[in-house]
């Protein structure tokens, strides 16, 4: 695979080029003091920008920006605006430079410059500095732009260039999309290039293979990005789960955090966000262990008492059975076919986990609108609302809960949450709009879920006692569910 990276020599040029044709400091003395804070080195180490691709995919109509710091080297690839606070290059931004480049304390360009530097190193500089492009970067007062961040520029819309051009070679049909073999094709193609990939290979300790470590890592890229099996490059371009992935850091000697996965270690934390990247290689083997660990039937494919088992009996049957309904048809397994076993392959549970985990995201909510919309009518009133709560008040009177919970109450604060356009019901964008869409969905499928948040100021409360005294006493935990009398 060709380096993500633009070529040293040209990097070498156009760092000559634009010093060769910019306005010196007036002041030599203060620009060597400044040489700690913008060099040459971190610059060159600078990876794909920050930015987000508009309806035509061209990457030049991103929205540029990094931390301010040159120091940081992770490439980067984002959705939304460019980045944080002191972004080098930001659409129309009217906001002044730093107090040292006020000051003109570095070397600066301005157009006519910046058209000089382009003449003379044309290969690499000029097909990246239009007039457009110089807009769009960050002036001070006086319409000039520090050597340092044309720089950054230039490195980073060229990174970029070579990336699409690299995933465009795996769409060989020309759409400019890419299908699930040739996004998990893409994908392998990095497992020998990438130092945070170097333990996933046929000869690498831990036996993790480019198949399996292909397979996860593109589903998550697929589940977010794709329509129908298909992902956009243009929608990758974009992506922060891509910049994710590229930006992953090797591996070090120091025992690696647990994905957990498993019933009794949530794997999210209350805002469903992952405590380990889903593209750490040891996170494809969890994933494929759990799998098979949950495989009663031993078809490669998972049933309803399977998907019980996985959540500790905290999902309610009636959710359960509607995964499957909607995303548990067909198969892929010939052990499976032969037998005529319908279930959840190891693909569609990998599309399980990430719904649950990210609900409230909309790819999530796209996976688990249909399971919730019991009669497909578009949208949930308050006796669908009322169905699907009976069963998680089911699971909470046989662990031993109040029972003075009343299916009506929890219908009305449901509705408080979502804050519907309509009264008498809801809708998958009401869900998407009212920002409650991670609890909502939790207290309608997961009698835990509910558990939490008919808890959550005891919880917060016994947070803060064990974090302010140390206390290593186990957190609070909904008990287990009350085994029925034996007749």
């Amino acid at each position: 695979m060709d380096q993500l990276t633009p070529d040293e020599a040209d990097l070498d040029a156009t760092w000559e080029a634009l010093h060769t044709c910019a306005a010196p400091a007036p002041d030599p003395s203060a620009a060597a003091a400044m040489s700690s804070v913008l060099t040459k080195e971190p610059c060159r180490s600078a990876g794909l920008a920050r930015g987000s691709g508009t309806g035509d995919g061209d990457v030049n109509d991103g929205d540029y920006g990094t931390s301010g710091s040159h120091g940081n080297s992770a490439s980067n690839v984002c959705d939304g605006g460019g980045g944080g606070s002191g972004g080098i290059i930001e659409r129309n931004s009217s906001a002044g430079l730093t107090l040292f480049e006020q000051a003109s304390l570095v070397p600066c360009l301005d157009y006519r410059q910046a058209c000089q530097a382009a003449a003379k190193c044309p290969t690499a500089l000029g097909p990246h500095l239009s007039a457009m492009a110089w807009l769009r970067l960050r002036r001070g007062p006086s319409g000039a732009v520090p050597v340092s961040h044309v720089y950054d520029y230039m490195a980073r819309r060229a990174a970029m260039l070579q990336l699409r051009q690299h995933l465009q070679r795996y769409g060989v049909d020309g759409r400019g999309a890419l299908t699930t073999s040739q996004m998990e094709g893409f994908v392998a193609s990095l497992c020998g290039h990438l130092p945070s990939l170097a333990p996933v290979g046929r000869g690498a300790p831990g036996g993790i293979s480019v198949e399996l470590y292909a397979t996860v890592a593109a589903r998550k890229l697929l589940f977010f990005h794709g329509r129908s099996g298909w992902v956009r490059i243009k929608d990758l371009m974009a992506s922060p789960n891509l910049a994710e992935l590229l930006q992953l850091p090797p591996p070090c000697a120091d025992p690696e955090p647990q994905l957990h996965l498993v019933p009794d270690a949530p794997a999210t934390d209350r805002e469903g966000n992952t405590e380990e990247s889903w593209f750490a290689p040891q996170t494809a083997v969890r994933l494929k262990a759990l799998f098979q660990s949950l495989d009663s039937r031993g078809c490669a494919r998972l049933g309803q008492q399977d998907l019980l088992q996985f959540s500790g009996a905290g999902f309610t049957p009636l959710f359960v059975a509607r995964v499957l309904e909607e995303h548990g048809r067909g198969t892929s397994s010939p052990a499976a076919a032969a037998q005529q076993i319908s279930g959840l392959d190891f693909p569609g549970f990998l599309d399980f986990l990430l719904a649950w985990e990210h609900r409230k995201s909309a790819a999530g909510l796209r996976y688990l609108w249909p399971v919730l919309d019991l009669r497909r009518r578009g949208f949930l009133d308050r006796d669908d609302i009322a169905v699907l709560f009976r069963e998680v008040k089911a699971l909470w009177l046989a662990r031993g809960q109040y029972a003075e919970l009343r299916v009506s109450d929890v219908t009305n604060e449901v509705f408080d949450l979502a804050a519907p356009a309509r009264s008498d019901r809801i809708t998958r964008a009401d869900l998407a709009r009212c920002g409650a869409a991670y609890t909502v969905v939790g207290m309608l499928c997961d009698v835990t879920a509910f558990w939490e948040h008919d808890s959550r100021e005891a919880l917060l409360v016994a947070a803060d006692q064990i974090e302010g005294e140390g206390a290593t006493s186990a957190p609070l935990a909904l008990p287990p569910a009350v085994p029925p009398p034996v007749r």
